[in-house]
Formats: structure tokens, C-alpha cells, sequence
């Protein structure tokens, strides 16, 4: 395919694409747990979905009634065809991002996503965005028709669904402060920015390091869970029940958008033996600048060995919860087990062999195995300048 945007384009037939998704379909179902969001292209130049052939070609286009934005209604239904077809074949638990924020809201409507759609797992509900043209210029090289109403757009709609991109080269021209640390550091915030592609244009990451932006960035896309505060037992009995409460703030730039589970656990400290309980919360609702309370109760085992026991918190991924790989680590300084993936409350529970009444109402803890240790140590080796 010619990457000059000279036509003819190139790219394939609707019906050829549809073919080529359906041949995807079974690596997406074997590889649900590592892919974390797809990009629908393979319309046009570089998959972007303006010089296309087969899609409505730039130069026919025609922008009068009916038509939007050049393209013929049954253009626009040949292209949400596409994307629907991504969406039939991935699993639920998979996003997929768009070029622009036009098309999201000519394929679906202008209203942004609400939190019902995204736990509902619609199709509106599960279409995010990529920005590949990021601070590029003033327009972000066509991502954007009218900035104010589409910024506004975005700020809502990408607390539900997930956002990301890249840049390509810093504009010279129109505005020529655009690309630096004020401008990418508030709008990556603002919209809620999850990931960033590191091997593209050079010249406006190298800018960031040197205005010392850059790790901060690194730091804050996607999520960042604080642990604020944490109120826990001292004792318990076999048997039991014991509560908790935990305060959490996401510093970050956005909401976890990979569901996951949120794990109380128990390590004995002379066997090693874990304990677990799963709590019912919604992480992909944990947005940024908001207190997160988990105020829970759980009940202990009959059978549970008297000791002490350390208390943990482990945030494992839904889809692939024996991979401590992609366990949530927080971001305070001494809690991580980076190895284990696991979060060490710093504070001792003694379990007594007296015995107790449970709660009905609460789940019990189990045994569960220790998960593999991690490949990575997740361990930056930065410090952050600017927030």
C-alpha cells in the first residue's frame, strides 16, 4: 500500500477486510489476556481511514446532504460494518480505539459514553480512541474538527473507554509551543491518556526529557493506586469475623480499563501459606482524583492455623488471575512485592484458636497457591519531575 496518500490507495475491499477479521478472530480468543486494545485500521493509508479507495476516496468526496463530512451514508455503514466486525470478533474484555473523535460520534451519536454503557458492554461502550497525531499541530493534523466541542467530548467519554497514541514530528509552524510539556502534560490529563508509543517521533519525546516532563508522563499514563489510608484488625478468631476498611486515591491519568479483582489476602509468617477473599468492586470505575473506600468484612476459616499472618492486598487481572505478571502493584514506596505481585499492608493479624461466630453475610477466605513470580520487577529506575 503507497503511504504517499496518491491514489489509487490500495487498501483491500469490505469484503476482503471482513475476511481478514474473521482470520483474526481465534488469535484474538487465545490472546485475550495480552492484548489490551485493538486499533481498528485497514481502511486506507496506514489503516487511518481518509486516503482510501474503496471507502470513499478524498477526492470524490462530496459534502453536500445527505452525506456527512463528504462520505455517502451507505460509505459511513460500509465503515461501521468494519468496525462492528472487529467488535463481533473480539471478546468483550477487549476495546477497540478509532482515529477520531468524528467518527465514534457520526457511527454512534454525539452523547458520550455513560458508565452504564461500559459495564453493560455495548458496543458504543467498548470503542476508545487513538490519537496518532498528538500535539502535532493546532488541529492534530485533522484528529480534530471543532476542538472545543470534541475536547469536551472526550473528557467525558474517555473515562469509560480507554485513549492513547503517538506523535509524529513536533509542528514548527501553528502553535509553536503545542508539542511541549504544558500543553501534552494537560491534555493527556484532561483525556485521560492510557498509553503512549515511545518509538515514534523522537523529537518531541526527546523535548519532554529535556523540559523534564517525560518521566512523570511515564508515570502517571493509565492508572496510579495510592494507598491513602488503611484501618485493620489486630486479631481475629478461627472462625471469625474481621473487617477492614481502605482508602485508595488513582493519581493517575485514567481508569483501569482490563477488568480485574481485588483480593484481601493472609500470609502465614512460618508456613507461607496464602488465604484469599475476593471483594466485588469495580476498578474500571476507579477514576482519577477520586477517593476509593473498600470498606468490606470477610470471615476466617475453621480451620485456619492460630498464628500471625500478614495482611496483602493482590489486584489480579479477570481474565488471567494466575499470572502475577499483570497484577496491579500500588504506588507507595515499600508496599510492592514486585516478585509476587503483591501489595504487603505492612501490618500483622493474629489469628487465635478460641473460636468465633461468622457472619453469614460475608464471604470466608480460602486457600489459594501462590502465583508463579513475576518476569518483570516493574521497578523504575527514575524518579518523577514534573506532574
Amino acid at each position: 500500500m503507497p503511504a504517499d496518500g496518491q491514489s489509487p490507495y490500495g487498501d483491500a475491499t469490505k469484503d476482503q477486510i471482513l475476511t481478514h477479521i474473521d482470520q483474526l478472530a481465534p488469535i484474538f480468543r487465545d490472546y485475550d489476556d495480552v492484548i489490551d486494545v485493538v486499533q481498528v485500521g485497514f481502511i486506507g493509508v496506514w489503516g487511518d481511514w481518509y486516503y482510501t479507495t474503496y471507502f470513499g476516496p478524498p477526492e470524490d468526496r462530496v459534502f453536500q446532504s445527505p452525506n456527512i463530512d463528504g462520505l455517502t451514508p451507505q460509505q459511513w455503514q460500509d465503515r461501521k460494518d468494519v468496525l462492528t466486525a472487529h467488535l463481533d470478533n473480539l471478546p468483550e474484555t477487549i476495546a477497540v480505539s478509532v482515529r477520531t473523535p468524528r467518527f465514534k460520534t457520526v457511527l454512534y451519536n454525539e452523547d458520550a459514553t455513560t458508565e452504564a454503557e461500559r459495564t453493560g458492554r455495548t458496543d458504543k461502550g467498548r470503542v476508545g480512541h487513538h490519537n496518532n497525531a498528538f500535539v502535532t499541530s493546532s488541529t492534530d493534523s485533522g484528529t480534530y474538527q471543532c476542538k472545543l466541542t470534541e475536547y469536551r467530548y472526550l473528557r467525558v467519554d474517555t473515562q469509560h473507554v480507554p485513549i492513547g497514541g503517538e506523535s509524529y514530528a513536533k509542528s514548527y509552524n501553528e502553535p509553536l509551543d503545542r508539542y511541549k510539556c504544558p500543553t501534552a502534560t494537560r491534555e493527556m490529563r484532561q483525556l485521560h491518556y492510557s498509553y503512549f508509543n515511545l518509538d515514534s517521533s523522537t523529537d518531541v519525546l526527546n523535548s519532554w526529557r529535556a523540559d523534564g516532563c517525560f518521566d512523570g508522563i511515564r508515570l502517571s499514563l493509565g492508572y496510579r493506586l495510592v494507598l491513602k489510608q488503611a484501618v485493620l484488625p489486630v486479631n481475629a478468631e478461627q472462625g471469625g469475623k474481621f473487617c477492614f476498611r481502605l482508602e485508595l486515591e488513582n493519581v493517575g491519568y485514567a481508569a483501569p480499563y482490563k477488568a480485574k479483582t481485588l483480593n484481601i489476602m493472609l500470609r502465614n509468617k512460618s508456613s507461607g501459606q496464602l488465604y484469599s477473599v475476593e471483594m466485588d468492586d469495580d476498578l474500571m470505575g476507579w477514576l482519577p482524583g477520586k477517593t476509593i473506600v473498600i470498606d468490606n468484612a470477610a470471615n476466617m476459616p475453621v480451620d485456619i492455623p492460630a498464628g500471625t499472618y500478614e495482611m496483602l492486598l493482590a489486584i489480579k487481572d479477570k481474565v488471567a488471575p494466575q499470572f502475577s505478571d499483570y497484577n496491579i502493584l500500588l504506588a507507595n514506596d515499600g508496599v510492592p512485592e514486585p516478585r509476587k505481585g503483591l501489595n504487603n499492608l505492612k501490618h500483622d493479624l493474629v489469628v487465635g484458636d478460641t473460636g468465633a461466630a461468622a457472619d453469614d453475610a460475608c464471604s470466608y477466605l480460602v486457600t489459594v497457591a501462590t502465583q508463579p513470580d513475576s518476569n518483570y520487577t516493574r521497578v523504575h529506575d527514575f524518579t518523577p519531575s514534573v506532574r
